[in-house]
């Protein structure tokens, strides 16, 4: 009997060591519904496409919210559409955990460099805007010291190269961009800028169409802009000027009545008071340096009698401004040269 009682009490034990087993191997793979769902998620992650179970992730969660791997997805998740903090509070819960942590790991701290970079690029900007190309230059260069195969960098430091005249750099500089970048199309625009800048002066007309063709609005810096000036201004080609400066006219908050202005001189400048009076006309005459430019207009389109009406009423509006007397004087004067 006491054979029989003991073999009892060992079979119990082993059978409750075995239920034992059963639930932790249980507590691991989930119910069945848990693990279809979950190896999915892991052969979409494959091929990089999350967003095909981004409610499989969810489901799973429900099923069992602590679901390490399903926490790990749905950082990842967040992170690749652009969820940064959706993806730090998922991937934070799991940095300790033997299989995900330490790929959570690795994307948090890809986004910590992430911000970095950013805040690199905005503090170079603003030395940029600043026009400290200088000091613009070395921050570029610190940084890439530290981070090498940042493209947006290495892009600035080839256009602040070029305006300080580094021809070498700006060179090394486009071709690192076009190695991290190839398919990127301001490739285009900065081997155009660099080769517009630095061309000979008897190849003016092609400098100018080099650097007109820049599409990229953070490349057209000052220097840049002032050099397409002064090269048109140079050979003389009005209807490049024309494009340039209506193009101007066009980007968001641009001083538009300073740019017309600036394009009227310029017609006269040249010898064309019709293409200047027609781009007065298509504009509200309320300034006196529009209505200065209106006198000057009708002087020189044979209309200097009304150039001298006009310049008398600037002078009663305007008693104290020696420009309004000049206009006056200019006007007479061209009247009585048309008349001998």
């Amino acid at each position: 009997y006491k054979t029989i009682k003991r073999l009892l009490m060992t079979f119990a034990v082993c059978l409750a060591g075995l239920s034992l087993s059963n639930v932790t191997t249980s507590a691991r793979s989930g119910n069945g519904l848990e693990d279809i769902l979950f190896k999915k998620i892991i052969v979409a992650d494959d091929k990089n496409d999350l967003e095909s179970v981004k409610d499989d992730i969810k489901r799973v969660l429900k099923l069992n919210p602590k679901h390490q791997g399903a926490i790990f997805y749905a950082g990842k998740y967040s992170y690749v559409t652009g969820n940064e903090e959706g993806a730090k509070r998922f991937l934070q819960r799991i940095v300790n955990d033997k299989d995900y942590g330490a790929k959570a790991s690795a994307i948090l701290a890809d986004m910590r460099l992430g911000d970095k970079k950013a805040k690199h690029i905005e503090s170079i900007k603003i030395l940029i805007v600043g026009e400290s190309y200088d000091a613009a230059l070395k921050m570029c260069d610190d940084y890439l010291s530290a981070i090498p195969d940042n493209a947006e960098i290495v892009l600035k430091s080839a256009l602040i190269a070029t305006v300080l005249n580094n021809r070498d750099k700006a060179e090394a500089a486009s071709a690192k961009f076009r190695q991290l970048k190839s398919a990127d199309k301001r490739n285009y625009d900065i081997n155009a800028l660099i080769d517009g800048w630095f061309m000979d002066e008897e190849d003016a007309g092609e400098a100018i169409d080099k650097l007109l063709s820049i599409e990229d609005r953070d490349m057209l810096i000052p220097p840049i802009k002032n050099k397409i000036r002064s090269l048109i201004v140079e050979t003389g080609e009005i209807e490049k000027f024309e494009f340039f400066i209506n193009r101007e006219c066009r980007v968001p908050g641009a001083d538009v009545g300073t740019l017309e202005r600036e394009l009227i001189s310029f017609f006269l400048k040249h010898n064309k008071p019709e293409k200047a009076l027609e781009v007065l006309e298509r504009r509200p005459v309320d300034s006196l340096d529009d209505n200065l430019l209106y006198v000057k207009i009708l002087a020189e389109t044979a209309k200097e009698e009304k150039a001298i009406e006009n310049a008398g009423y600037l002078i009663n509006a305007n008693p104290n401004d020696l420009r309004c007397y000049k206009a006056w004087v200019d006007a007479w004067i061209s009247f009585v040269d048309r008349k001998q």
